[in-house]
């Protein structure tokens, strides 16, 4: 099989390839792009993280109901002496927060509901 000029087809496929491989790679990069953009949204709502993303439409003014919980927060201050006591401090605090992260199951049942997470109804206001 040849044409008029001496190619045959086996060898015009490569060089037209050859001829044109920007555009190619160019195109080619681009369906990956699509691809991987599609995987990232199917992941990003079938995973449930989109319900917990307050930067959506519809959820900006939620976080002005949450109420501020700095009564139940204990911080380690940042600045100040080290000595046994603050050290012994620091312990209890870290441990107290060691329990609460190792006893969810992430693994089993659901590690997203509230409840595993530390969040009850008193965070939130009434709307009324």
């Amino acid at each position: 099989m040849s044409d008029d000029d001496g190619i045959t087809t086996g060898e015009r496929i490569p060089s037209l390839m050859a001829e044109h491989r920007l555009t190619i790679l160019i195109c080619l990069s681009i369906v990956i792009a699509l691809v991987f953009t599609a995987v990232g949204l199917t992941l990003y709502n079938t995973s449930g993280t989109a319900q917990l993303d307050l930067s959506r439409p519809g959820f900006e003014g939620i976080d002005k109901q949450i109420k501020s919980h700095k009564a139940d927060a204990i911080e380690y201050p940042a600045t100040g002496p080290i000595n046994e006591e603050t050290l012994l401090q620091f312990d209890a605090l870290y441990k107290k927060q060691l329990e609460n992260v190792t006893s969810v199951n992430a693994f089993g049942g659901d590690p997203m509901a509230p409840d595993a997470l530390g969040i009850d109804d008193a965070l939130f206001e009434e709307s009324e």
